[in-house]
Protein backbone atom coordinates (compact mmCIF):
# COMPACT_ATOMS: atom_id res chain seq x y z
CA UNK A 1 0.00 0.00 0.00
CA UNK A 2 0.75 3.89 0.01
CA UNK A 3 0.61 4.11 3.55
CA UNK A 4 0.71 1.98 7.08
CA UNK A 5 -2.40 1.03 7.94
CA UNK A 6 -3.48 -0.80 11.04
CA UNK A 7 -7.39 -1.92 12.47
CA UNK A 8 -8.30 0.43 9.32
CA UNK A 9 -11.70 0.33 7.87
CA UNK A 10 -12.16 -1.81 4.21
CA UNK A 11 -14.61 -1.26 2.07
CA UNK A 12 -15.74 -2.69 -1.63
CA UNK A 13 -17.02 -0.15 -3.74
CA UNK A 14 -19.27 -1.10 -6.87
CA UNK A 15 -16.56 -1.10 -9.21
CA UNK A 16 -14.92 -3.91 -7.69
CA UNK A 17 -12.33 -1.36 -6.27
CA UNK A 18 -11.41 -1.85 -2.38
CA UNK A 19 -10.70 1.46 -0.26
CA UNK A 20 -8.52 1.51 2.97
CA UNK A 21 -9.67 4.42 5.19
CA UNK A 22 -7.98 5.60 8.44
CA UNK A 23 -7.16 3.12 11.42
CA UNK A 24 -3.76 3.69 12.82
CA UNK A 25 -0.59 4.67 10.93
CA UNK A 26 3.15 4.48 12.04
CA UNK A 27 4.18 4.54 15.44
CA UNK A 28 4.67 8.08 15.44
CA UNK A 29 1.22 9.12 14.66
CA UNK A 30 0.09 6.04 17.50
CA UNK A 31 -4.09 6.11 16.31
CA UNK A 32 -6.27 7.84 13.55
CA UNK A 33 -4.39 8.08 10.29
CA UNK A 34 -6.19 10.14 7.73
CA UNK A 35 -4.78 8.05 5.04
CA UNK A 36 -6.65 6.82 2.10
CA UNK A 37 -5.51 4.10 0.24
CA UNK A 38 -7.86 2.51 -3.10
CA UNK A 39 -6.67 -0.58 -4.41
CA UNK A 40 -7.34 -1.54 -8.19
CA UNK A 41 -7.54 -5.72 -8.17
CA UNK A 42 -7.74 -5.99 -12.13
CA UNK A 43 -4.34 -3.53 -12.37
CA UNK A 44 -3.35 -4.66 -9.05
CA UNK A 45 -2.53 -1.08 -8.21
CA UNK A 46 -2.54 0.75 -4.94
CA UNK A 47 -3.64 4.24 -5.23
CA UNK A 48 -2.90 6.66 -2.68
CA UNK A 49 -5.97 8.75 -2.52
CA UNK A 50 -7.03 11.95 -0.71
CA UNK A 51 -6.53 12.00 2.75
CA UNK A 52 -9.46 12.84 5.16
CA UNK A 53 -9.37 16.43 6.47
CA UNK A 54 -8.77 15.52 10.01
CA UNK A 55 -7.63 12.23 11.71
CA UNK A 56 -10.28 10.05 13.05
CA UNK A 57 -11.04 6.58 13.56
CA UNK A 58 -14.69 5.90 12.24
CA UNK A 59 -17.37 3.46 10.95
CA UNK A 60 -17.15 3.48 7.10
CA UNK A 61 -20.20 2.71 4.95
CA UNK A 62 -20.61 2.41 1.22
CA UNK A 63 -23.07 4.09 -0.30
CA UNK A 64 -24.25 4.51 -4.16
CA UNK A 65 -21.84 3.90 -6.75
CA UNK A 66 -18.28 4.76 -5.24
CA UNK A 67 -19.11 7.17 -2.90
CA UNK A 68 -18.94 6.00 0.98
CA UNK A 69 -19.63 7.55 4.43
CA UNK A 70 -17.28 7.96 6.91
CA UNK A 71 -19.48 9.41 10.02
CA UNK A 72 -18.19 9.98 14.06
CA UNK A 73 -15.69 7.83 15.87
CA UNK A 74 -12.78 9.39 17.48
CA UNK A 75 -9.60 11.94 16.51
CA UNK A 76 -6.52 10.79 18.25
CA UNK A 77 -2.86 11.20 17.88
CA UNK A 78 0.18 11.54 20.49
CA UNK A 79 0.31 15.45 20.49
CA UNK A 80 -3.25 15.55 21.00
CA UNK A 81 -6.55 13.84 23.33
CA UNK A 82 -8.60 11.97 22.24
CA UNK A 83 -11.92 13.77 21.06
CA UNK A 84 -15.06 12.39 19.99
CA UNK A 85 -16.65 13.29 16.21
CA UNK A 86 -20.13 13.93 15.45
CA UNK A 87 -18.96 15.06 11.90
CA UNK A 88 -19.86 13.39 9.01
CA UNK A 89 -18.24 12.81 5.30
CA UNK A 90 -18.67 11.15 2.16
CA UNK A 91 -15.85 10.37 -0.21
CA UNK A 92 -16.40 9.74 -3.85
CA UNK A 93 -13.78 7.69 -5.13
CA UNK A 94 -13.97 8.55 -8.67
CA UNK A 95 -13.19 12.35 -8.01
CA UNK A 96 -11.56 11.95 -5.40
CA UNK A 97 -12.62 14.49 -3.33
CA UNK A 98 -13.96 14.80 0.25
CA UNK A 99 -17.29 17.02 1.44
CA UNK A 100 -18.62 17.24 4.66
CA UNK A 101 -22.48 16.17 5.22
CA UNK A 102 -24.38 17.03 7.86
CA UNK A 103 -23.50 16.04 11.50
CA UNK A 104 -24.52 13.52 13.62
CA UNK A 105 -27.18 14.53 16.90
CA UNK A 106 -24.56 12.74 19.04
CA UNK A 107 -20.61 12.06 19.47
CA UNK A 108 -18.39 9.07 18.89
CA UNK A 109 -20.11 6.74 16.47
CA UNK A 110 -19.17 3.34 16.71
CA UNK A 111 -20.59 0.95 14.09
CA UNK A 112 -22.56 1.72 11.54
CA UNK A 113 -24.46 -0.60 8.27
CA UNK A 114 -26.45 -0.13 5.34
CA UNK A 115 -30.39 -0.27 5.74
CA UNK A 116 -32.86 -0.82 2.58
CA UNK A 117 -34.21 2.62 1.20
CA UNK A 118 -30.87 4.31 1.21
CA UNK A 119 -30.27 4.65 4.57
CA UNK A 120 -27.52 3.82 6.88
CA UNK A 121 -28.16 2.83 10.78
CA UNK A 122 -25.37 4.04 13.00
CA UNK A 123 -25.27 3.17 16.93
CA UNK A 124 -22.67 4.85 19.26
CA UNK A 125 -22.18 6.11 23.12
CA UNK A 126 -19.64 7.86 25.01
CA UNK A 127 -22.89 10.27 26.99
CA UNK A 128 -25.20 7.27 26.74
CA UNK A 129 -26.49 4.81 24.56
CA UNK A 130 -27.74 5.96 20.62
CA UNK A 131 -28.85 5.64 17.54
CA UNK A 132 -29.65 7.55 14.30
CA UNK A 133 -30.29 6.78 10.81
CA UNK A 134 -28.77 8.95 8.04
CA UNK A 135 -31.49 9.23 4.89
CA UNK A 136 -28.27 9.44 1.74
CA UNK A 137 -30.66 10.96 -0.33
CA UNK A 138 -31.51 13.80 1.26
CA UNK A 139 -28.39 13.62 3.46
CA UNK A 140 -29.92 14.30 6.97
CA UNK A 141 -29.91 12.10 10.13
CA UNK A 142 -32.84 11.46 11.64
CA UNK A 143 -32.96 10.20 15.95
CA UNK A 144 -33.66 6.24 16.40
CA UNK A 145 -34.65 4.33 19.34
CA UNK A 146 -31.38 3.17 21.36
CA UNK A 147 -30.44 -0.01 21.70
CA UNK A 148 -30.81 -1.91 25.15
CA UNK A 149 -26.92 -1.75 25.54
CA UNK A 150 -23.64 -0.77 22.99
CA UNK A 151 -23.19 -3.11 20.54
CA UNK A 152 -20.08 -3.49 18.74
CA UNK A 153 -21.25 -5.36 15.63
CA UNK A 154 -24.11 -4.63 13.28
CA UNK A 155 -25.10 -6.97 10.43
CA UNK A 156 -27.72 -6.67 8.01
CA UNK A 157 -30.29 -9.65 7.60
CA UNK A 158 -31.54 -11.08 4.67
CA UNK A 159 -35.07 -9.68 5.22
CA UNK A 160 -33.62 -6.58 6.26
CA UNK A 161 -33.29 -6.14 9.81
CA UNK A 162 -30.65 -5.86 11.70
CA UNK A 163 -28.54 -7.91 13.97
CA UNK A 164 -26.54 -6.15 17.07
CA UNK A 165 -24.17 -8.10 18.34
CA UNK A 166 -21.47 -7.91 21.31
CA UNK A 167 -21.02 -5.59 24.31
CA UNK A 168 -18.53 -2.48 24.76
CA UNK A 169 -19.14 -2.47 28.18
CA UNK A 170 -20.19 -5.19 30.88
CA UNK A 171 -23.33 -3.55 31.45
CA UNK A 172 -26.19 -5.95 31.95
CA UNK A 173 -28.55 -6.50 28.85
CA UNK A 174 -28.55 -9.21 25.86
CA UNK A 175 -25.48 -9.74 24.04
CA UNK A 176 -27.38 -10.00 20.87
CA UNK A 177 -30.64 -7.70 19.66
CA UNK A 178 -32.68 -7.49 16.44
CA UNK A 179 -33.60 -4.16 14.96
CA UNK A 180 -36.78 -3.81 12.70
CA UNK A 181 -36.38 -0.81 10.62
CA UNK A 182 -39.65 -0.60 9.19
CA UNK A 183 -41.12 -1.09 12.98
CA UNK A 184 -38.06 1.20 13.99
CA UNK A 185 -38.05 -0.89 17.32
CA UNK A 186 -35.19 -3.24 19.16
CA UNK A 187 -36.06 -6.86 20.58
CA UNK A 188 -33.72 -9.87 21.75
CA UNK A 189 -32.21 -12.12 18.67
CA UNK A 190 -33.32 -15.46 20.77
CA UNK A 191 -31.56 -16.54 23.78
CA UNK A 192 -27.71 -16.40 23.49
CA UNK A 193 -26.02 -18.27 26.35
CA UNK A 194 -22.46 -17.72 26.13
CA UNK A 195 -20.65 -15.40 27.46
CA UNK A 196 -20.54 -11.67 25.65
CA UNK A 197 -17.24 -10.39 24.29
CA UNK A 198 -16.47 -6.77 23.18
CA UNK A 199 -15.74 -7.68 19.61
CA UNK A 200 -16.54 -9.85 16.82
CA UNK A 201 -16.11 -10.69 13.04
CA UNK A 202 -19.28 -11.85 11.40
CA UNK A 203 -20.17 -13.69 7.88
CA UNK A 204 -23.38 -13.89 6.05
CA UNK A 205 -23.70 -17.66 5.17
CA UNK A 206 -26.03 -18.14 1.87
CA UNK A 207 -28.99 -19.58 3.30
CA UNK A 208 -29.42 -16.64 5.64
CA UNK A 209 -27.73 -17.37 9.39
CA UNK A 210 -25.15 -15.40 10.21
CA UNK A 211 -21.43 -17.16 11.67
CA UNK A 212 -20.02 -15.03 14.60
CA UNK A 213 -16.34 -15.33 16.04
CA UNK A 214 -15.70 -13.34 18.99
CA UNK A 215 -12.13 -12.44 20.87
CA UNK A 216 -11.92 -16.01 21.67
CA UNK A 217 -11.68 -19.34 19.42
CA UNK A 218 -15.28 -19.76 19.75
CA UNK A 219 -17.93 -19.86 16.78
CA UNK A 220 -21.54 -19.37 17.00
CA UNK A 221 -24.62 -19.36 14.38
CA UNK A 222 -27.62 -17.52 14.22
CA UNK A 223 -30.57 -18.88 12.55
CA UNK A 224 -33.25 -15.52 11.90
CA UNK A 225 -35.70 -18.06 11.01
CA UNK A 226 -36.00 -19.33 14.57
CA UNK A 227 -33.92 -17.05 16.90
CA UNK A 228 -32.26 -20.35 17.87
CA UNK A 229 -27.98 -19.96 18.42
CA UNK A 230 -26.03 -23.08 18.08
CA UNK A 231 -22.07 -23.30 18.65
CA UNK A 232 -19.42 -25.18 16.19
CA UNK A 233 -15.86 -26.70 17.38
CA UNK A 234 -13.43 -24.36 18.50
CA UNK A 235 -10.70 -22.58 15.99
CA UNK A 236 -7.13 -24.41 16.06
CA UNK A 237 -5.14 -21.16 15.59
CA UNK A 238 -1.18 -21.07 14.64
CA UNK A 239 1.37 -21.62 17.62
CA UNK A 240 2.51 -19.47 19.77
CA UNK A 241 5.72 -17.82 18.27
CA UNK A 242 8.66 -19.70 20.45
CA UNK A 243 6.43 -19.47 23.26
CA UNK A 244 7.42 -15.70 23.59
CA UNK A 245 4.35 -13.66 22.00
CA UNK A 246 0.66 -13.76 22.44
CA UNK A 247 -1.70 -16.63 20.43
CA UNK A 248 -2.83 -15.36 17.03
CA UNK A 249 -6.36 -13.38 16.62
CA UNK A 250 -8.89 -13.76 13.70
CA UNK A 251 -8.27 -11.12 11.11
CA UNK A 252 -11.65 -12.01 9.29
CA UNK A 253 -13.49 -14.16 7.66
CA UNK A 254 -14.63 -14.62 4.45
CA UNK A 255 -16.24 -16.83 2.00
CA UNK A 256 -14.54 -19.63 0.08
CA UNK A 257 -16.16 -22.54 -1.81
CA UNK A 258 -19.91 -21.72 -0.13
CA UNK A 259 -18.65 -22.06 3.01
CA UNK A 260 -16.47 -19.62 5.77
CA UNK A 261 -13.08 -19.81 5.91
CA UNK A 262 -11.66 -18.04 9.11
CA UNK A 263 -8.42 -16.34 8.59
CA UNK A 264 -5.91 -16.36 11.85
CA UNK A 265 -3.06 -14.57 12.09
CA UNK A 266 -0.20 -13.75 14.64
CA UNK A 267 2.60 -10.82 14.86
CA UNK A 268 6.54 -11.62 15.95
CA UNK A 269 8.79 -10.49 17.95
CA UNK A 270 10.56 -10.19 14.57
CA UNK A 271 8.94 -10.04 11.09
CA UNK A 272 9.91 -13.74 10.46
CA UNK A 273 8.05 -14.78 13.27
CA UNK A 274 4.72 -13.83 11.85
CA UNK A 275 2.57 -16.41 10.36
CA UNK A 276 -1.61 -16.44 9.27
CA UNK A 277 -3.49 -19.37 8.37
CA UNK A 278 -6.79 -19.85 6.81
CA UNK A 279 -9.25 -22.70 8.44
CA UNK A 280 -12.13 -23.69 5.98
CA UNK A 281 -15.42 -25.03 7.80
CA UNK A 282 -15.81 -28.71 6.48
CA UNK A 283 -19.27 -29.01 7.10
CA UNK A 284 -18.17 -33.08 5.82
CA UNK A 285 -15.93 -33.66 8.78
CA UNK A 286 -17.75 -30.93 11.34
CA UNK A 287 -14.83 -29.53 11.65
CA UNK A 288 -12.37 -26.70 11.04
CA UNK A 289 -9.43 -27.61 8.41
CA UNK A 290 -6.32 -25.86 8.04
CA UNK A 291 -6.17 -24.70 4.31
CA UNK A 292 -3.65 -22.76 3.34
CA UNK A 293 -0.53 -20.65 4.80
CA UNK A 294 1.23 -17.97 4.28
CA UNK A 295 4.78 -17.43 6.27
CA UNK A 296 3.73 -13.47 7.02
CA UNK A 297 1.08 -11.54 8.51
CA UNK A 298 0.16 -9.56 11.37
CA UNK A 299 -2.76 -8.35 13.84
CA UNK A 300 -5.10 -5.64 13.11
CA UNK A 301 -5.23 -6.67 9.27
CA UNK A 302 -7.85 -5.18 6.45
CA UNK A 303 -9.37 -8.63 5.23
CA UNK A 304 -11.89 -8.21 2.41
CA UNK A 305 -13.37 -10.66 -0.42
CA UNK A 306 -13.16 -9.24 -3.74
CA UNK A 307 -15.51 -9.75 -6.66
CA UNK A 308 -13.23 -12.34 -8.89
CA UNK A 309 -13.49 -14.53 -5.07
CA UNK A 310 -10.24 -13.72 -4.48
CA UNK A 311 -8.87 -12.56 -0.56
CA UNK A 312 -7.39 -9.26 -0.04
CA UNK A 313 -4.93 -9.38 3.25
CA UNK A 314 -3.39 -5.79 3.46
CA UNK A 315 -1.97 -3.90 6.60
CA UNK A 316 -1.68 -4.55 10.22
CA UNK A 317 1.11 -4.77 12.74
CA UNK A 318 3.83 -7.08 11.22
CA UNK A 319 5.75 -7.32 14.45
CA UNK A 320 6.35 -5.92 17.82
CA UNK A 321 10.03 -4.82 18.87
CA UNK A 322 9.53 -5.33 22.50
CA UNK A 323 8.26 -8.84 23.58
CA UNK A 324 6.67 -11.03 25.21
CA UNK A 325 3.88 -8.19 25.17
CA UNK A 326 3.63 -6.23 22.57
CA UNK A 327 5.23 -2.39 23.10
CA UNK A 328 6.28 -0.76 20.26
CA UNK A 329 4.41 -1.72 17.19
CA UNK A 330 5.75 -2.04 13.76
CA UNK A 331 2.14 -1.41 11.37
CA UNK A 332 2.76 -2.92 8.09
CA UNK A 333 1.89 -1.52 4.37
CA UNK A 334 2.24 -5.35 2.61
CA UNK A 335 -0.57 -6.33 1.21
CA UNK A 336 -1.53 -10.46 0.05
CA UNK A 337 -4.06 -11.74 -2.72
CA UNK A 338 -4.87 -15.16 -1.97
CA UNK A 339 -6.77 -17.05 -4.60
CA UNK A 340 -8.44 -20.10 -3.16
CA UNK A 341 -9.31 -21.93 -7.13
CA UNK A 342 -5.25 -21.04 -7.48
Amino acid sequence: MSSKHESAHVVRLASGRVLVAGGGGTSSDMWCSRKVDRYDPRADRWTAMTPMPYRRCSPTVRLAGERVLVVGGEGFSLNRPTRTLRTALIFNADTNRWHRTLSMHHRGAQVAVRLAGRRVLVIGGGSGRWAEVYDIAARTWHRAPRSAVEHSVLVRLRNGDVLAFGKLSPSPGPCAEIYSPVARTWGRAGRYRWPCRRSALTWSMPDGRVLIQSETRHVRVYNPDNQHWRSLPSLPMPQRDNGTFPQASVQGIVGVRGQPMVIASRAGCTPSGARTVGYLWRPDRHRWVAWTTLSDGGTWMAVTRLTDGSVLLAGGVRWHRSCPMGGDLVPSRLAYRYYPDG
